[in-house]
């Protein structure tokens, strides 16, 4: 089976985590590595993607309404991802 690919627009259309936010992600290193970078976007593995979300909402760093949390308003054993 081909891997399938995910970029930023797609990320927000099934998640509602916009561009700026997997760009805070990934300074936090919090985001998984690119599979390819293209002149105007990156892309990555959508499985991969799918792993980091699901962590990440465990971890309450993803609001169930899809925002983005700051680390700072989170309780520190809670956010350990």
């Amino acid at each position: 089976m081909p891997q399938r690919l995910i970029g930023t627009g797609e990320i927000y259309d099934q998640y509602g985590i916009t561009r700026g936010q997997v760009f805070r992600l990934i300074a936090a290193g919090d985001w998984p590595q690119p599979v390819a970078e293209l002149k105007r976007t990156k892309v990555w593995d959508a499985e991969e993607v799918e792993n980091a979300i699901t962590r990440l909402k465990e971890a309450g760093r993803i609001a169930e309404w899809g925002g983005l949390i700051p680390w700072r308003y989170l309780d520190t054993e809670k956010a350990s991802v």
